[in-house]
């Protein structure tokens, strides 16, 4: 079976039953190592008219056989005197580009921009077109003088589509022709070209700063609670891990401090300190963390407390007893002492 790409089909402009009987046909009837590409669109620019864009229906690609594009018709079509015209759902008939035209155009312009790449290994590949009409009969056409009856490939083709495309580029093949094979090196880069592998990685920082806008939009939201502190100032939040509860906090701390207020913000992790005060800093605002808040003020509180004299008493074994008095500091009662 042919390698699709993509694999699967996928209409960009709606259901086309023509294409999607054509993509399964090349997927069921041609052989490895065939490599097709559906939907391809191309874009070049040109010094004088600014960028062109195409679109090339499928493109095929063969290690020995060399590069065919396909332009594929569907529905009601016909060609009156050079004139193309398709008929629409209610029937009415609607003039449309001349597809030997446009087969010829995206060949084309395929080649520029193989041409274009600097790994290209092939100088002058095998490349052809074909029409493909994979729902109407070819007898229904007037060609004209632009294609010829062995580059058509139509629906009474479609069960047999490996012997058509064998017609179709032995049509374009001369018996002198200088044009080369890909090889599988020409294969691999035309699938790059066409098909690339590629992966878009959003940077972790910016995932990050996503992140944080949107826990920060999330805080805003929430915000609207805090406007009942005006009223309440004992308020209590309650919720899950990564529900916002410290940056409603300190988006309150913030506030207060913004206001006039001293404001102490206490949290228990060493690191989640670091990243507020970090973020958050500002003038009246003292982030803390919990355990050495609990140091601080122990240390403050024991210099505070005057010293105090205790009488200890040993009792020596074999001897009287005795009395020893000494005189030592001893902290108050309140003191928190720590290791």
């Amino acid at each position: 079976m042919a390698r699709m790409h993509p694999p699967e089909f996928h209409a960009a402009d709606g259901d086309n039953p023509a294409e999607r009987k054509l993509f399964n046909a090349v997927r069921d009837s041609l052989p490895d190592p065939w490599e097709a590409f559906h939907s391809i669109d191309w874009l070049e620019r040109d010094p004088d008219e600014g960028a062109r864009v195409g679109e090339i229906d499928f493109v095929l690609a063969h290690p020995t056989e060399g590069i065919l594009t396909l332009e594929v018709k569907g529905g009601g079509i016909e060609c009156n005197h050079g004139a193309w015209r398709r008929k629409k759902p209610n029937g009415a008939w609607e003039p449309i580009k001349d597809p030997v035209k446009q087969v010829r155009d995206n060949q084309f312009a395929l080649k520029r921009l193989l041409e274009r790449m600097p790994e290209w290994p092939i100088e002058k590949p095998f490349m052809s077109h074909a029409l493909v009409f994979p729902r109407s009969s070819v007898h229904q056409f007037s060609l004209g003088s632009g294609t010829d009856p062995a580059i058509i490939i139509d629906r009474n083709h479609i069960d047999d589509l490996q012997a058509a495309i064998e017609r179709v580029l032995a049509f374009h093949r001369g018996a002198r022709d200088k044009r080369k094979p890909l090889g599988e090196e020409g294969v691999e880069a035309l699938v790059d070209l066409l098909a690339p592998s590629v992966e878009i990685r959003v940077p972790l920082g910016e995932q990050l700063m996503l992140e944080e806008s949107q826990l920060e939009s999330l805080t805003q939201e929430q915000a609207k609670a805090l406007r009942r502190m005006r009223r309440n100032h004992r308020m209590v939040f309650i919720g899950c891990a990564g529900s916002g509860k410290t940056m409603l906090a300190i988006a309150h701390a913030r506030r207060l401090a913004s206001e006039g207020f001293r404001v102490l913000f206490t949290c228990f992790s060493r690191r989640l300190r670091e990243d507020l005060e970090a973020r958050y800093s500002t003038d009246g605002l003292d982030i803390r963390h919990v355990h050495s808040l609990a140091v601080h003020l122990s240390h403050r509180r024991r210099s505070s407390c005057p010293p105090r004299t205790g009488k200890s008493s040993d009792r020596s074994s074999g001897t009287s007893s005795s009395r020893r008095t000494s005189s030592r500091p001893v902290p108050c009662s309140t003191c928190i002492t720590t290791p």
